[in-house]
């Protein structure tokens, strides 16, 4: 098993590799890719904005913890400038964004496998407190977590 920050530096390196590759034309020439069809919040931007390079970070590791200063690095801006970047383009700060990305994950892996716990999803996007978890799920969905699980039938 290689060390978490050997894991994290690889990550990181491949995600830049990717968007410079992209950025010189061997990829696709259009400005927005979407990682996720059903989810048009999880679209990545031109290649011109640092949300683009973040936004390759932390879907390669929703269930990892991420610090605002781990995201200011992906961008390669300094945390206030991502916080200003995120403002302008989702309407909330970084840390917010992303905890919606991880409920989105959530309600998506809730909603689709069969005998899945509610537990075992949150602990897997990083909700280490199920309260919080409960909490924001409801404030973003309008049902809890459980209420999800049991309509996926």
């Amino acid at each position: 098993m290689a060390q978490p920050s050997w894991l994290e530096h690889i990550e990181f390196s491949l995600a830049l590799f990717l968007l410079m590759q992209n950025a010189n034309g061997y990829a696709d020439s259009g400005s927005s890719y979407t990682l996720n069809p059903q989810d048009s919040k999880s679209s990545l931007r031109s290649q011109e904005s640092p949300l683009a390079a973040v936004e390759l970070y932390v879907l390669s590791r929703l269930y990892a913890p991420i610090s605002l200063e781990d995201l200011a690095r992906a961008a390669g801006v300094s945390s206030r400038t991502l916080h200003m970047h995120c403002k302008r383009e989702y309407g909330v700060g970084p840390m917010v964004w992303l905890r919606n990305l991880r409920l989105d994950a959530a309600r998506r892996q809730l909603s689709s496998l069969p005998n899945c716990q509610v537990t075992k999803v949150a602990m897997d996007y990083g909700f280490g407190h199920l309260g919080r978890f409960s909490a924001y799920y409801r404030e973003r969905f309008g049902e809890l977590p459980r209420e999800t699980a049991a309509n996926r039938l």
